[in-house]
């Protein structure tokens, strides 16, 4: 029997106020194991006594945009992949506590990313659209319509020093998703059909530095940039996505 989507919205819910997460002051690699909860929807790391879960969260379906852009129910990461959760899945499962987004990782390499991870997993993700990923930083049917994710104010979302920092240190959009404004920018699985590669979205700290200048532009929710899928960046990382049956 197929579990209904408020049943998972809920769930992920309920995750949101009860997930473990593991001290961030664990600096040696140690041994980790990864699998999916279907009860919590989420994937599961752990290591001895330590757990962390990475949390799906819901975005019930509507339309978006301008073009009222019909947006089928998914589930996105709450934060953008984290070093942790690569190494765990791309690193034979050793790693230290590393909670900052995996940068430096092309187009290409994330979609390996994620063949692996439903190995591992037995679950299927992919990258978000382009169109997804504006409606779910927009807060979705949620959405108080502000320019970046989670506030008009950049000084509540995200970091202006010019440094990437740990994920979810920042106050979450209207579905309680982060940092999907500044730190690490985002690949999408949108091609760009005029200069060829794929969107990215989303700024990065490159564009966030209050000493020397914030290209506020860059950071809003609906501005769109494009890299070719073989190449990458220090301040680029991504997010992963699953969709409802």
């Amino acid at each position: 029997m197929k579990i209904q989507i408020q049943d998972l919205i809920d769930k992920c819910n309920k995750l949101s106020t009860n997930s473990v997460v593991a001290p961030t002051s664990v600096t040696s690699a140690n041994k980790w194991s990864i699998s999916w909860d279907e009860e919590q929807q989420c994937i599961q790391l752990k290591s001895g006594n330590q757990t962390v879960f990475y949390k799906m969260i819901s975005v019930e379906g509507g339309t978006y945009g301008e073009a009222q852009t019909t947006i089928m129910s998914f589930s996105i990461g709450e934060t953008e992949v984290t070093e942790l959760l690569w190494n765990v899945v791309m690193k034979g499962g050793v790693s230290t506590m590393n909670l900052n987004p995996k940068t430096n990782v092309s187009w290409t390499e994330c979609n390996k990313f994620i063949e692996k991870l439903e190995e591992k997993t037995g679950i299927i993700f992919r990258l978000p659209d382009a169109n997804e990923w504006e409606f779910a930083a927009s807060g979705g049917n949620k959405s108080k319509g502000y320019d970046y994710a989670g506030s008009n104010d950049l000084n509540e979302i995200t970091c202006l020093d010019y440094f990437l920092k740990q994920v979810k240190q920042y106050k979450g959009n209207e579905l309680e998703i982060y940092d999907m404004t500044g730190n690490a920018s985002e690949w999408t699985s949108t091609p760009d059909e005029n200069f060829g590669g794929y969107v990215l979205k989303g700024g990065s700290y490159v564009n966030a530095n209050k000493k020397v200048h914030i290209n506020k532009k860059k950071l809003k929710i609906t501005t769109s940039e494009h890299l070719p899928e073989t190449d990458k960046k220090g301040d680029l990382g991504f997010r992963i996505v699953k969709s409802y049956e």
